[in-house]
């Protein structure tokens, strides 16, 4: 199994990592709607769902995903194509398709935590559970999101395969092997605090799921990695007010 996750993470490289991340953040930002409401918990009781039910919960479009690390403005112009992510499973092509950032805009800076399980894949049942209990919201882009009073995404959660998404009408039947917790680093927020409060879920989750936490080396989060992200996040927020 370790070989297994090694793979994985060597498969899901920095590249790709970076490509992900900037791309669904752009689409995010040209093409954002209103977040949707949030998951009602009587649906943790349906095994399934309807197409139509299906499509009130969901609104299409792209993720940022990727590696723990914070990244720093950078352009995106590349296409990706992956394969297998384990070696027992059906040969297919992923590919990913990116296209280039209009004028050369430049993407704000990320926080990025993968959480991966060790042996056997997470239960998409017993994860939707856990992340209504941590207060998570189903909404934009298809993934789960952490609001404040004013319902403004302050951390998202999302499939850490692509394309990210996770489909609540069949997520009973779906095994994850793990997810990835991102969060936009702004001046105009509390982003230390909001730091703290994605790695309590991403220590969370670990726990709950026996699974591990890396950064973007695809090394184990340790507390000098921590140490460093936190300072890393007060010099981009000195920068951007200064």
């Amino acid at each position: 199994m370790e070989s297994d996750l090694r793979q994985w993470l060597l498969i899901i490289g920095p590249l790709l990592v970076l490509g992900v991340v900037l791309h669904g953040y752009y689409r995010m930002r040209v093409g954002r709607n209103e977040l949707k409401m949030n998951l009602d918990k009587s649906f943790l009781n349906r095994e399934n769902m309807s197409q139509e039910d299906a499509e009130r919960w969901s609104n299409s479009t792209e993720f940022p995903n990727g590696g723990a690390r914070v990244i720093k403005n950078h352009i995106v112009e590349q296409e990706f194509r992956e394969a297998d992510y384990y070696p027992d499973s059906r040969e297919e092509e992923i590919s990913l398709e990116h296209k280039p950032l209009k004028e050369a805009e430049e993407i704000t800076d990320f926080v990025i935590l993968n959480i991966f399980v060790n042996s056997k894949r997470i239960e998409g049942q017993e994860l939707l559970e856990f992340l209504m209990e941590n207060d998570m919201s189903y909404g934009e882009m298809e993934i789960f999101h952490k609001l404040d009073s004013q319902n403004e995404i302050l951390f998202s959660l999302a499939n850490a395969i692509e394309p990210g998404t996770f489909d609540l009408s069949d997520i009973g039947e779906s095994e994850i092997p793990g997810v990835t917790l991102f969060m936009k680093i702004d001046c105009a927020n509390q982003a230390e605090v909001i730091f703290e409060g994605m790695l309590e879920l991403a220590r969370k989750l670990a726990e709950k799921f026996s699974a591990q936490i890396f950064d973007g080396t695809r090394s184990a989060l340790t507390q000098q990695t921590i140490g460093h992200i936190r300072q890393n996040i007060r010099e981009i927020k000195f920068k951007e007010m200064a």
